[in-house]
């Protein structure tokens, strides 16, 4: 399966790589292990978190360390699944076992350190970074208080790639996952980047983020049955020279595990309708045991 992203060109490729952020832990995608590999062990955890399911997820429950890795099951095709779900004895129900992911890539997925990179310098209140794209070319410079997860800009991995360096700082840091999170809260956060360069091409954009927690009820995944789960929709606008795009993706949050499972629609012109349940969904991302 390929991973690179199509677009009009290097700023609309980017934002597609900016949305893949929009999770609590990424890192590279690998192909699932071969039939004479030795298997994987449990998704690993963050010790000290102590879920009480009681639908407020406080920061303490979103998992972020060092070294930490999960494991997701990672499709990048059209997709028909309802992001609405339907309702069974009052609880809202999504039931996202299906397809089968078990040929799926596998990306494993963690926060790295940002000290001796390239780019390190740039960002001085960043504490680490999270690969953007499933290749893991673009990473995110981040840092984690009691607010959430905050990023603070991004770089390609590499300062001299064959697709031409980026670079690009926000004059402030945007909430990624927002915490507490609760049905009902909502943010809204705007960004700008000046002098910065995507794909070797320089230019500057403005980003602008409207976060809001949708629904909860049950999740069902191939390997988890999880209640009172978090649904986060994220529509994210930039504004470009050229044309401002849009894209909507919801994350499903839980406490002690954080982003269990990510469906994204495609990138659009923002003057396009764009509805929350994205009648096209281009990636789906499920947690794997």
């Amino acid at each position: 399966m390929q991973y690179e992203g199509t677009g009009s060109g290097g700023w609309v490729l980017g934002l597609r790589r900016l949305s893949a952020a929009l999770l609590l832990v990424l890192a590279a995608c690998e192909p699932a292990p071969a039939p004479n590999e030795p298997e994987l062990g449990p998704a690993s955890h963050v010790p000290g978190c102590r879920p009480d399911n009681d639908g407020i997820i406080e920061a303490a429950e979103l998992p972020f360390a060092l070294g930490v890795l999960a494991r997701y099951r990672v499709r990048e095709q059209e997709i028909d699944i309802d992001v609405d779900g339907r309702e069974e004895a009052g609880v809202t129900l999504w039931d996202l076992s299906r397809p089968d992911p078990s040929h799926d890539p596998l990306a494993r997925l963690g926060p790295l350190p940002i000290e001796g990179r390239w780019f390190t310098d740039r960002f001085p209140n960043a504490t680490a970074v999270l690969p953007l794209d499933p290749r893991g070319q673009l990473l995110g410079a981040v840092d984690f208080s009691e607010e959430g997860l905050r990023l603070h800009g991004f770089a390609s991995a590499e300062a001299t790639p064959p697709e031409g360096q980026t670079l690009a700082r926000y004059d402030h840091p945007v909430l990624l996952l927002p915490a507490p999170m609760a049905l009902g809260r909502s943010w809204s956060f705007t960004a700008r980047a000046e002098n910065a360069t995507l794909r070797g091409i320089p230019g500057a954009f403005e980003d602008r983020y409207e976060l809001e927690v949708t629904a909860e009820g049950r999740l069902v995944l191939p390997d988890l049955i999880l209640d009172r789960t978090l649904r986060l929709t994220v529509r994210l606008e930039r504004a470009l020279l050229t044309g401002d795009v849009r894209q909507v993706s919801h994350h499903w949050i839980h406490e002690c595990l954080g982003e269990t499972a990510r469906v994204t629609g495609p990138l659009l012109p923002a003057g396009e309708p764009y509805p929350d349940t994205l009648p096209t969904i281009v990636e789906l991302r499920r947690l794997s045991l």
